[in-house]
């Protein structure tokens, strides 16, 4: 298994908070070791969380990372 088709598994049962977490870890994790390193994975959430919230592109995901922040 790849991670890719490992992460495609998770994102299947994920709750949205699982997926904006997992979103939130790529990031960091991007910014630690370059987005080569994860950009499929960061491109795989990313059409997730679009597919979860029609028309809203990323801002459920900016929202909620917005409400941790407070």
């Amino acid at each position: 298994m790849t991670q890719e088709t490992d992460l495609a598994d998770f994102l299947r049962v994920a709750t949205d908070d699982e997926l904006f977490h997992k979103m939130r870890e790529l990031e960091a994790k991007s910014e630690k070791e370059g987005l080569e390193e994860v950009e499929a994975l960061v491109d795989l959430t990313a059409t997730e969380i679009e597919n979860r919230f029609p028309g809203q592109s990323l801002a459920p995901y900016v929202r909620w990372k917005q409400d941790r922040l407070l």
